[in-house]
């Protein structure tokens, strides 16, 4: 049988809190992305970036512009601040 005397807690999450559990979402987000970015890998690979030549640093925009139509290469950059 209910007992309709006692009063039962709900509880809604104040926008203080509801913002402190998206800033704990976002800070473990960054955790996990600054940890990933001091692996060995990513230092090997930043280092590899930092003491490249100019032909090393040239490849990449080689293999993007390989997948570019022809037409769009004729274009060159766009000047879109004028």
């Amino acid at each position: 049988m209910p007992n309709h005397d006692t009063s039962e807690k709900v509880f809604t999450p104040t926008r203080q809190e509801a913002r402190r559990a998206e800033l704990n979402t976002l800070s473990e987000q960054f955790d996990t992305l600054l940890k990933r970015m001091q692996s060995p890998k990513a230092r090997r690979g930043m280092a590899a970036a930092f003491h490249a030549d100019k032909k090393q640093m040239g490849k990449p925009q080689l293999l993007l512009l390989a997948n570019v139509p022809w037409s769009l290469r004729q274009m060159g950059p766009t000047n879109s601040g004028k």
